[in-house]
């Protein structure tokens, strides 16, 4: 997970994963309520389907986007852009935007060093 401050002053939090990746098919399934890349005999990660449709809700009522860039078999790198009103600025950082983000750690978390393409909008 990387936090960015957007060269218009808003924010760009990018989460970048290994995983299977996705098609452009499967990223349209993905969007859907309950939908879920893999068919439920041959799906090895657990999941409502809910997620990439939820994100993309909320992301919108905060006028932002959300984008995502999928390779099958090598992972999916989502970037939520929310514009410049909805950036509180930092008082520890003289008010000039966002505070760093402390990266994640831990089993169910991925870092964008990995070199799978996930930079900037």
């Amino acid at each position: 997970m990387r936090l960015e401050k957007a060269d218009d002053g808003g924010v760009i939090i990018a989460i970048e994963d290994n995983g299977i990746g996705m098609s452009e098919e499967d990223m349209d399934k993905a969007f859907e309520p309950f939908g879920q890349v893999q068919s439920t005999l041959a799906r090895e990660y657990e999941g409502t389907g809910l997620g990439l449709p939820l994100t993309k809700k909320f992301t919108e009522l905060h006028d932002g986007r959300l984008q995502i860039d999928s390779t099958q078999g090598k992972g999916t790198c989502a970037r939520i852009i929310l514009p410049t009103e909805r950036v509180v600025a930092s008082k520890a950082k003289g008010g000039d935007g966002p505070p760093a983000a402390k990266p994640e750690t831990g089993p169910n978390t991925a870092t964008a060093q990995h070199g799978s393409g996930c930079r900037p909008a």
